[in-house]
C-alpha cells in the first residue's frame, strides 16, 4: 500500500505549495445596447499586458455571461467580440485578491453585405475547471444532422457501437439544460435532438447529490454530457415524423416530438422496423439478451459485424425487429423540480451462428468446441424515472429518484455442438433450449439535507432500497453421443428458478467547517441485502409423459445474505484553484449463506475487517488547463449464482456450479486525467489513465476429469468439462487514453487523434493449474470532420486496433490478431432542395488463418428531395449494402479460451423513406440579467465532482 499512497501524498504536497499566491477573477454579462438581451457566443478575448503570450478565451453563454478564474498578475486588456457588433476593448486592473464583475453593452453595427465578406472567429471549446463546453455554432454539419452526429465532430468525443465516450471515458447519461432526460440512456437525447437546438455542448464528472453537498467524493461520480439549447428555441415545437418500406420486406418508421414552453417540456419518441436500428439501451434484468444466445465471454473482444439500416457503424448480431415508445416530461416551478420517462421497448432477434472455441489445457493437445447455433430471442422491456426535488426552504432540500423496471423474455434456440482434438471426435451434442423468463426491479434514492447557519456546517442522510423478483421457466432437450467411449445420454428436463433480492444502503454524513478553506467530514453508512434462490428440475416420466420425476442433484433452495458496516472520516482542502479531499473508512462485513435443499448446510463466515481509504483532487493550473487525480477502494461480495453449489446442466458438454466457499473482493482503482483546451487555437488536448488491483479476484477453475467423477453429488463423465468461481490473486488491468483535436484551416476541418492502449493480467485455473491471460490492446484512431458549410459535410477516420492476447499454459499459440477500418461519411446539397449521402466502411481483419475473406466494404448511400414550405418535407431513396458485402464477424480472447464467431448480418435492401420535419417556435421573453441556470449547472449543482 505505501507504494500506492507515497506517489499521491508527493503531488498533493508539490500542488499545494504552487498555490501560495494571489489571484484574481473577471465576470461580466454582455448585452445588447438596444434591446438589453443578452449577446450569445460573444468571443470574449483576456490577454496579459506584461506577458502577451498569456492569453485566455471564453464564449457569453445564453445570458450573455463569461468568467475568467485564477488570474494571475494585475494588469490584463479584455476584448469582446461578434458579429454584427461593434467590438469592445477595455484595460482592467486588479488590486489584491480582486474579484470584478462588469455589465457591458454592444452597439450593433450596420453592415453592408454586398461585395462585402465577413470573417470571424468562433471559439470551438472552451475549459472551466473540469467542465469542457463545446460551442455547437463553430461547428458546420448538414441542416438535417442529430446531435448525434453533431457531438462525433467535437474533439474527443466518439460514437462507438452505440456508445458514446468523452475524452477516452464513457458518457453514462446526457442531460438537456441540466435535466434529466429518459434517466440514464445517454442514446435518447442524442437521436431526438437536432444539432440546430443546440448551443453548447459540455462534459464533466457530475458527483453525487450527497458528494456535492458535502465537498467530499463518495466514488459514485458519473460522466456527464449536458446539452444546452439554444434561447431563442426553448418556446415552441419541434421534431420530425417519418415511414419507409423496401426491398426483401424491409419498413423502418418513427416519430420525434419535443414540445419546450421555458421549463415545461415532452417529449414523444416511437420507432418500428426490422433494419437492426435501435433507440433504448437494453436493461437486461434477466440476463437474457446480452449476447442473444451466443456464448461471449469477459477479456479481449474484436468484432467485425456488419451495420444497421441507419448507422452503418452501428454493430448488431442477428436480424432485430424493434418496437418501442418513449415518453419524458419535465417542469419547474417556485419550489419544486420534476422530471420522469417511460420506456417501452420490444426487440426480436434471429440470430444463426458458428462458433469455434479453442480451450486451454494442460496437456499439449487442445481440445476445440464446434458449435452451429440458430436462437431466437424476444425481449420485451418496461422501464420508468422520475426525479422530484423539493426545496423545502434555504436550509432544507429533499430529493426522491425512483426507478422501476419490468422485462418478459421469450427465447428458443438449437444448437449443434462437436467437442473434439484436432486427431479425434470426442463426443456431439443436439440440443433444443427454450426459455421463458420475467422479472421487475424497483430502486431509489432519497437524500435529504440540511445546512447550518454556520457556513460549511452540514448533515445529509441519504437511502436507497432495493427489490427485484426473476422467475424463469426453462425446458431442456439434448442428445448426447460420446464417441469416446461409445455411450449415449438422452435429456429430457424442465425447471424453474424463482429467484428474490432485497437490499438497502443508508449513509449519514456531517461537516464541519475548519477557517475559510478547510472542512472535516464524518459518515457512517450501512448495506444490507439478501438473495433468495429456488431452482427446481425436473426429468421428463416416460410412462406419463409429465415432467415429475424431481432431479435433486440439480435442484436446490438457497439463501444467502452480505451486511456491512462503513464508519470513517475525511478532510477537504479548497482554494479554489486546488480542491483535495482524502479520508478513510473502517468497513466491517458479514456474509452467510443458508441451504436447504437437496441437503442442509450454513456459510458462517468470519467476518470481513478492510480499511478503505480514498483520495480526490482537482488542480486548476489555469483556466484553461486542469487536472484530477483519484484512489478508491472498495469490496465486492460473491453473487447469489457463484455461492451455490447446484449443477447447471443447460450446456452437458460445459458444466458450470457455484462456489459457497467464495470471498469478497478488494479493489484497489487510481485514476489520473489532464485537459488542456487552448481557446483562441481551439485545439484540445486530454490525457486519461488508470490503474486497477483487485484481491482475491473471483476467477474461474475449469476441470476435465480422466474418469467418471462424482462432483457435488453429480456424475461428471470422463472427458467432460465443468467450471466454477474460485478466489484467486493476481488480477490487474490498465488503461491510457490520449486525444488531440486542432482545426486543419486550409481544409476548413477539424483532425482528431486517439491513441491508447488496455491491458489485462487475468489469473484462472486449468485442471488445477494456474493460468496467466495477458491481453494487450494498443489502439489509434485519426479523423478529419468538414467545417466547410451545411452544404458540404464529411467525416474521414481511420483506426487500427493490435490485439495480443498470451497464456502461460499454452505459450506457442499465435493470440494476435489486427483489425483496421476506414470510413467516410458524405452529406452534400446541390441545388438548394437535393441532398446525397454516402457511407463507406472498409474493414480488415488479419491474424486469423481460418477466416475467409478477412476484409469487406459496406457502402450505404441515398439520395433524398426536398419540397413543401421552408423544405419541411423530404422524400428519400436509400440503399443498404450496394456490394452485398456486410457480415457478421467477431473474435474473443479470455481466460478459459480462444473463440471465433460468424454470424448471419443484414443484407442488401432498397427502401424508400419519407420524412417531415416539424418546427415551429415562438420568441421568449428576457430573463433578465445574471448568471441563470446555465452558468449554474457550469459551476454549481450540476458541475462535475464535488462543489468548489
Amino acid at each position: 500500500m505505501k507504494k500506492i499512497f507515497f506517489p499521491f501524498f508527493f503531488l498533493i504536497f508539490a500542488v499545494i505549495s504552487s498555490t501560495a499566491q494571489s489571484f484574481h477573477s473577471l465576470s461580466g454579462v454582455v448585452r445588447d445596447s438596444i434591446t438589453n438581451n443578452p449577446v450569445l457566443g460573444a468571443t470574449v478575448v483576456l490577454k496579459s499586458a506584461l506577458d502577451t503570450n498569456r492569453i485566455e478565451g471564453d464564449l457569453t453563454n445564453g445570458n450573455g455571461f463569461f468568467q475568467f478564474t485564477n488570474l494571475r498578475g494585475n494588469s490584463y486588456f479584455l476584448r469582446i467580440s461578434f458579429i454584427g457588433y461593434k467590438p469592445i476593448s477595455r484595460q482592467i486592473v486588479f488590486n489584491n485578491n480582486q474579484s470584478l464583475s462588469l455589465a457591458l453593452k454592444m452597439q450593433p453595427e450596420a453592415i453592408e453585405l454586398s461585395g462585402v465578406e465577413v470573417k470571424g472567429v468562433s471559439l470551438q471549446a472552451t475549459q472551466h475547471g473540469d467542465t469542457t463546453q463545446y460551442n455547437a455554432g463553430a461547428v458546420k454539419i448538414h441542416a438535417d444532422a442529430s446531435a448525434e452526429e453533431l457531438v462525433q465532430k467535437l474533439p474527443g468525443v466518439t460514437v462507438e457501437n452505440g456508445q458514446v465516450k468523452a475524452q477516452g471515458q464513457e458518457i453514462k447519461k446526457v442531460k438537456v439544460d441540466g435535466k434529466e432526460f429518459f434517466g440514464s440512456d445517454p442514446s435518447v437525447a442524442l437521436k431526438n435532438l437536432p444539432a440546430d437546438m443546440i448551443e453548447n455542448v459540455q462534459v464533466f464528472e457530475q458527483a453525487s447529490d450527497q458528494a456535492r453537498l458535502t465537498g467530499f467524493d463518495d466514488g459514485n461520480s458519473e460522466r456527464i454530457m449536458n446539452i444546452i439549447t439554444k434561447r431563442l428555441k426553448q418556446n415552441g415545437y419541434f421534431g420530425k415524423i417519418y415511414a419507409g418500406y423496401g426491398t426483401e420486406d424491409r419498413y423502418s418508421a418513427g416519430a420525434s416530438v419535443n414540445y419546450f414552453k421555458g421549463s415545461h417540456r415532452i417529449t414523444f419518441t416511437g420507432l418500428f422496423n426490422n433494419v437492426n436500428v435501435s433507440e433504448f439501451a437494453l436493461d437486461d434484468l434477466l440476463g437474457a439478451i446480452g449476447n442473444f444466445g451466443g456464448r461471449g465471454g469477459g477479456g479481449m473482444q474484436f468484432r467485425m459485424r456488419g451495420g444497421s439500416g441507419s448507422n452503418f457503424l452501428f454493430q448488431q448480431s442477428g436480424i432485430t425487429t424493434t418496437n418501442s415508445v418513449g415518453l419524458q416530461y419535465s417542469d419547474e416551478w417556485k419550489k419544486v423540480k420534476l422530471s420522469g420517462s417511460y420506456a417501452f421497448d420490444n426487440r426480436k432477434n434471429e440470430t444463426d451462428q458458428t462458433s469455434n472455441q479453442a480451450w486451454f489445457s494442460t496437456t499439449d493437445e487442445t481440445k476445440n468446441y464446434l458449435n452451429d447455433y440458430n436462437g431466437t430471442n424476444n425481449n420485451f422491456n418496461h422501464r420508468l424515472n422520475f426525479r422530484l426535488e423539493y426545496a423545502i426552504d434555504s436550509m432544507n432540500t429533499l430529493i426522491f429518484s425512483p426507478r422501476i423496471s419490468f422485462q418478459k423474455n421469450n427465447s428458443s434456440s438449437f444448437t449443434n455442438s462437436w467437442e473434439y482434438f484436432p486427431s479425434d471426435t470426442i463426443s456431439q451434442s443436439i440440443r433444443n433450449n427454450e426459455v421463458d423468463g420475467s422479472g421487475y426491479n424497483f430502486s431509489g434514492d432519497l437524500f435529504y439535507s440540511h445546512k447550518f447557519k454556520k457556513k460549511g456546517r452540514t448533515i445529509s442522510i441519504s437511502l436507497n432500497p432495493g427489490q427485484s423478483n426473476r422467475d424463469s421457466k426453462t425446458l431442456l432437450s439434448s442428445d448426447d453421443y460420446y464417441w469416446a467411449i461409445l455411450d449415449t445420454n438422452l435429456i429430457r428436463q424442465k425447471g424453474t428458478a424463482p429467484t428474490q433480492s432485497t437490499n438497502i444502503n443508508t449513509n449519514v454524513s456531517y461537516t464541519e467547517p475548519i477557517g475559510k478553506k478547510s472542512l472535516l467530514q464524518f459518515n457512517y453508512s450501512l448495506g444490507w441485502s439478501r438473495d433468495k434462490a429456488n431452482k427446481k428440475v425436473y426429468d421428463l416420466d416416460s410412462i406419463t409423459s409429465e415432467y415429475s420425476n424431481l432431479v435433486p442433484l440439480l435442484s436446490n433452495e438457497y439463501e444467502s445474505q452480505y451486511t456491512t458496516h462503513r464508519v470513517g472520516g475525511g478532510y477537504r482542502y479548497n482554494n479554489g484553484r486546488l480542491n483535495i479531499n482524502t479520508g478513510i473508512n473502517y468497513q466491517y462485513a458479514l456474509l452467510d449463506g443458508t441451504q436447504t435443499y437437496p441437503f442442509e448446510s450454513e456459510i458462517d463466515k468470519d467476518p470481513y475487517t478492510s480499511w478503505l481509504p480514498n483520495l480526490w483532487m482537482e488542480y486548476k493550473i489555469s483556466k484553461e488547463k486542469n487536472m484530477r487525480v483519484s484512489m478508491r477502494t472498495s469490496t465486492n461480495a460473491p453473487s447469489l449464482t457463484q455461492l451455490q453449489s447446484v449443477i447447471d446442466n443447460s450446456n452437458p458438454q460445459l458444466l458450470t456450479t457455484g462456489n459457497p466457499d467464495l470471498d469478497q473482493q478488494y479493489r484497489i482503482f487510481a485514476m489520473a486525467n489532464y485537459a488542456y483546451t487552448n481557446t483562441l487555437k481551439s485545439s484540445n488536448l486530454f490525457l486519461f489513465a488508470n490503474v486497477s488491483k483487485v484481491l482475491d479476484y473471483i476467477g474461474s477453475s475449469t476441470f476435465t476429469p480422466n474418469v467418471d467423477t462424482i462432483i457435488n453429488g453429480y456424475l461428471v463423465n470422463k472427458g467432460r468439462r465443468i467450471t466454477r468461481p474460485v478466489n484467486l490473486d493476481g488480477y490487474w488491468s490498465s488503461n491510457v487514453f490520449v486525444t488531440y483535436g486542432f482545426p486543419l484551416k486550409p481544409l476548413k476541418s477539424t483532425i482528431n487523434l486517439n491513441v491508447g492502449m488496455m491491458y489485462s493480467h487475468a489469473p484462472s485455473l486449468v485442471n488445477f493449474e494456474k493460468n496467466i491471460t495477458d491481453n494487450y490492446t494498443p489502439g489509434a484512431n485519426l479523423s478529419i470532420s468538414s467545417n466547410i458549410s451545411e452544404k458540404i459535410d464529411f467525416t474521414l477516420s481511420y483506426s487500427a486496433q493490435y490485439k495480443i492476447g498470451t497464456t502461460t499454459l499454452q505459450t506457442d499459440q499465435d493470440n494476435n490478431f489486427l483489425t483496421q477500418i476506414g470510413s467516410l461519411k458524405t452529406n452534400f446539397t446541390f441545388f438548394k432542395t437535393f441532398v446525397w449521402q454516402n457511407q463507406l466502411s472498409y474493414q480488415y481483419y488479419s491474424g486469423n488463418d481460418n477466416l475467409q475473406d478477412p476484409d469487406y466494404l459496406l457502402w450505404n448511400m441515398s439520395i433524398a428531395k426536398k419540397f413543401l414550405k421552408d423544405n419541411r418535407a423530404e422524400l428519400k431513396i436509400s440503399v443498404f449494402d450496394i456490394l452485398n458485402q456486410n457480415r457478421n464477424v467477431s473474435h474473443n480472447v479470455n481466460d478459459l479460451y480462444i473463440e471465433d464467431n460468424v454470424g448471419n448480418a443484414l443484407k442488401q435492401y432498397f427502401m424508400l423513406t419519407f420524412t417531415y420535419n416539424l418546427r415551429n417556435f415562438t420568441p421568449q421573453q428576457n430573463q433578465g440579467q445574471g448568471e441563470g441556470p446555465q452558468r449554474m449547472m457550469m459551476f454549481g449543482p450540476g458541475g462535475g465532482g464535488p462543489p468548489r
